[in-house]
């Protein structure tokens, strides 16, 4: 296989997260707009398969739940111009040599292993206030394969699930090393983000 798999290739729209106008044009915010070699359609990168994600009406941060391929599920805090790391990572772990290296791959905010699941489904941040409050403010997920919901608080270590059995928020990633690529400064965020899968 390719040192550099289609995900991390951002002249390629797949592992993307992509942000467009409903007319198909292209926001000129958009973090790799008008960069050659670049698709300005990316808003978020170096992800497998972000099957599902919401956007949270309080403050507008896409919630990305990322299906792995081998060890882990994780669900993302959307960030523009975002580096998610796959293939080189899959949850807190090194999954695949890449060459170059992420200069500086974003943590998933929750991940979880095969013995709890294997197909994530990222949900709503729920703000609707019809339930009772406990359920406030609070990103619902699913794992499709395992047929189960659960429910988690979102706070400044990431998304801390209200479920047995799920593992801890999670640790920084081990370090690879530095690249050589320059980073691109990320601007605000406006538009529909979209999903495009790795593969």
């Amino acid at each position: 296989f390719s040192l550099i798999p289609l995900p991390r290739e951002l002249n390629d729209l797949r592992g993307k997260i992509l942000r467009t106008r409903r007319d198909g044009s292209i926001p000129t915010d958009n973090p790799f707009f008008g960069l050659p070699g670049h698709r300005g359609e990316i808003w978020a990168w170096g992800l497998r398969n972000p099957f599902r994600f919401s956007i949270d009406p309080a403050d507008s941060i896409p919630w990305i739940g990322d299906v792995g391929e081998g060890s882990y599920e994780e669900i993302d805090r959307g960030v523009a111009g975002g580096d998610y790391g796959w293939p080189c990572f899959e949850g807190p772990a090194l999954f695949r040599t890449c060459n170059p290296v992420p200069d500086d791959p974003l943590d998933p905010a929750y991940y979880y292993d095969r013995s709890v699941g294997n197909t994530v489904i990222a949900g709503p941040v729920y703000r609707s206030g019809s339930f009772p409050p406990e359920y406030e403010g609070k990103l619902f997920f699913g794992d499709y394969a395992s047929g189960w919901i659960r429910r988690g608080t979102i706070d400044a270590h990431g998304l801390r699930p209200r479920a047995p059995g799920s593992t801890a928020p999670p640790t920084p990633r081990p370090p690879l090393g530095t690249s050589q690529a320059s980073t691109t400064p990320l601007p605000s965020r406006h538009g529909h983000p979209t999903a495009s899968p790795g593969r």
